[in-house]
């Protein structure tokens, strides 16, 4: 996984607030042949971890939907 350029790096990020909550929505490109279901596990723990420790937010009112948009192969 890499992040995008400093000017695109939040492309692709929905954070939404309400009286429930925080809800994050990330919108990714994965490559081929990654395993779905762990990339889109450590992104939601690792932005989870980092929502709790930065700002202080209650994992309890934080959702965190994770999007596949689209496969990129390698050659690409």
């Amino acid at each position: 996984m890499r992040l995008l350029a400093g000017q695109r790096l939040r492309k692709g990020v929905l954070v939404s607030a309400d009286e429930n909550g925080l809800t994050v929505d990330l919108h990714v490109v994965l490559e081929n042949g990654v395993n779905m279901k762990s990339v889109c596990h450590n992104l939601s723990s690792s932005v989870a971890f980092t929502l709790q420790e930065i700002a202080q937010i209650d994992p309890a009112s934080l959702k965190i939907g994770i999007h596949i948009d689209a496969l990129k192969s390698r050659l690409n």
